[in-house]
């Protein structure tokens, strides 16, 4: 869609924390959806990186815990 969306990981003991993909609505606001993506891991995360793996034109990504 353009709009830059934002991944916060978890690293550490995080407790009952886990990893956080916040969507950019296109409105100034952002929407929590980690989870929708598979991406709400609470492994230790300490890296993340988008590219595109499978050349269909959408970001893919992964995650180093």
């Amino acid at each position: 869609d353009g709009f830059i969306d934002i991944y916060c990981l978890v690293a550490g003991q995080s407790g009952n924390k886990k990893n956080q993909l916040f969507i950019n609505q296109g409105d100034n606001t952002f929407k929590e959806q980690a989870s929708n993506f598979g991406l709400d891991d609470a492994g230790n995360s300490v890296d993340a990186t988008f590219f595109d793996f499978d050349n269909d034109g959408d970001l893919d990504v992964y995650v180093a815990n």
